[in-house]
């Protein structure tokens, strides 16, 4: 039409300009041209109706336009704000109703302005007796034939996109799972309004999702917009809920040469993502893959760990420096592996976590733990630490403690549980955890106090015995008078709050009278003693006893 136009010279420039509107305002396609500021220059009609305005917005930033007026969703309209005010250079995706999507796409026009064609598409959506029920994305039967097609496909190069929400079960847990199930039903939508036509989304399964794209071009860049996408706020119901999201990317054919492998793929760069801190994508290779399959080694080993005998428990005493009185042990867990040699629990904990061991191992450790501790004069503590993982089931752990403590015997006082300072911060259930094993009356403290970040009202909530002083602050006494001020100020604290201070990792004498001088109450280290064996405790007792006056001071 443009092209008969400039060819008949009949036409003038301004009679062919008013026909090329008239045009634009009848289009079926919607139109609109932007200037620098990303001001509406032009729209039609056609537009407007897409983006649910009733009024012209010439004059006006379109952002801002959708923001006051349109009457699409919430969440699709601040998707399309946060859209517009960017560089404009990739389509963008709204969800109009459960079939359709509006289509948005940027393009240069004449005169550095911008142009954007609008248009109602349909999705590429399951049958609806496929279809996950909460959310309506398909389900992971129809998913999985799905990916499978576009592998067999002649040329089929897609790739595949698993996210995993962070910390999902912290709003089921907090929040109820109503708002739980709302959350899930508002990622899905956000997950919509980011994908193209023949780009499929599913629930694989709880939180986790998975999207399969014909092959992007940066699918690292893809999977780090999602995660941009994924990651702001959400309202429900008035509160709003902070979430975070992890994704893994595997590609076909070469991370896979079917559906299972490649979701293998993608699961495993999915755990690397989540493993480097959350809030990432990363995009499966072959050292991941090494990695994954030597977790995977010893994860098999460690279910063998226990019915092989292969754990054993070392003790390291502590002592408090009024009277020089012993106040007890710690407990330390160490695998004898017969051919990695001696692991501690750093190098297999977070398997143990994934695997479900971290229960069983947990248990051994305690009853083992308690099962010494009889051994010694009835004053003596011993101290075991429990891991983050467990502080999750309230239930769970605290059935544990009790039934651990009713079969070996050992008075509840003489127990104390040492959980990580983050505990605090990052898991709101902990505190009503901490709470049911304080009233069995078992002793509760806070271990590597200072490396975290805990409040003084986190302090005053949780029913603390005793704060463990980090060892990287003695190991560092004397070398900065910063140093030595946060050892003072932890030490003041706990005088305020009741709760004993016990410095860790205390290795000379010197380092034992800083300690001392800057107010703490107790040391554990290596100037008492290595960590022993169970069969070398009573010579420590015996050895800490002869240096006192004749009797051991009662702690």
């Amino acid at each position: 039409m443009l092209d008969t136009l400039a060819e008949n010279p009949g036409h003038t420039d301004a009679q062919a300009g008013e026909l090329a509107v008239a045009l634009l305002m009848r289009s079926e396609t919607g139109l609109i041209a932007l200037d620098d500021d990303r001001r509406v220059v032009l729209s039609n009609p056609a537009a407007r109706q897409l983006l649910g305005l009733v009024d012209p917005v010439e004059g006006q930033t379109l952002a801002a336009s959708l923001q006051r007026r349109s009457s699409l969703a919430a969440d699709a309209v601040a998707a399309a704000a946060q859209w517009l005010e960017g560089r404009l250079v990739d389509t963008l995706f709204l969800p109009l109703d459960a079939e359709s999507k509006l289509s948005v796409v940027p393009s240069s026009g004449p005169g550095g302005h911008r142009l954007l064609a609008l248009k109602r598409t349909n999705r590429a959506a399951a049958p609806i007796n496929r279809r996950d029920p909460l959310t309506g994305l398909a389900d992971r039967a129809w998913f999985m034939e799905r990916l499978t097609a576009l592998m067999a496909a002649p040329g089929g190069s897609p790739a595949l996109f698993v996210l995993d929400l962070n910390r999902f079960k912290a709003v089921n847990d907090g929040l109820g799972r109503s708002k739980g199930d709302a959350l899930l039903q508002l990622v899905a939508k956000r997950l919509t309004s980011a994908v193209r036509d023949a780009d499929v989304i599913c629930r694989l399964s709880g939180d986790e999702f998975a999207i399969v794209m014909n092959r992007p071009g940066d699918p690292e860049t893809v999977g780090r917009r999602l995660v941009g996408l994924l990651s702001r706020a959400y309202l429900i119901e008035g509160t709003t809920v902070p979430i975070g999201v992890s994704v893994g990317v595997a590609l076909a054919p070469e991370h896979g040469k079917d559906a299972g492998a490649l979701i293998r793929a993608a699961e495993i760069a999915l755990y690397a993502a989540k493993n480097g801190g959350r809030g990432d994508a990363r995009v499966f290779d072959a050292e991941l893959d090494a990695t994954s399959r030597r977790r995977a080694s010893i994860a098999e080993a460690v279910r063998r760990a226990i019915p092989l005998n292969q754990f054993r428990l070392i003790f390291q005493p502590q002592m408090v420096l009024e009277n020089g009185g012993l106040a007890g042990f710690e407990a330390f867990l160490r695998w004898e592996h017969p051919e990695l040699g001696t692991m501690c629990p750093s190098a297999f904990l977070t398997i143990a976590e994934e695997s479900g061991m971290v229960w069983t191992i947990g248990e051994w450790v305690l009853r083992h733990a308690c099962e010494q501790a009889n051994t010694w004069p009835m004053h003596l503590c011993v101290s075991v630490n429990i891991s983050a993982r467990q502080l999750t089931d309230q239930h769970r752990l605290a059935r544990m403690i009790k039934t651990v403590l009713l079969q070996t015997g050992l008075a509840p006082s003489r127990l104390e549980i040492e959980v990580p300072e983050s505990a605090l911060t990052q898991q709101p259930e902990a505190l009503t955890i901490l709470k049911a094993i304080h009233a069995m009356g078992v002793r509760v403290s806070l271990d590597d106090f200072g490396t975290g970040s805990s409040s003084l009202n986190d302090l005053r909530q949780f029913p603390l015995h005793r704060l463990k002083i980090d060892q990287s602050f003695v190991q560092a006494l004397g070398q900065s008078e910063e140093t030595t001020n946060v050892v003072r100020a932890i030490a003041a604290l706990g005088r305020t709050l009741g709760i004993e201070t016990i410095a860790e990792g205390v290795e000379t004498l010197d380092q034992q009278h800083r300690v001392e001088q800057d107010g703490c109450t107790a040391i554990q280290g290596h100037v008492l003693s290595r960590p022993v064996p169970a069969n070398e405790v009573a010579d420590i007792i015996a050895r800490l006893l002869a240096s006192v006056d004749g009797d051991m001071p009662v702690a």
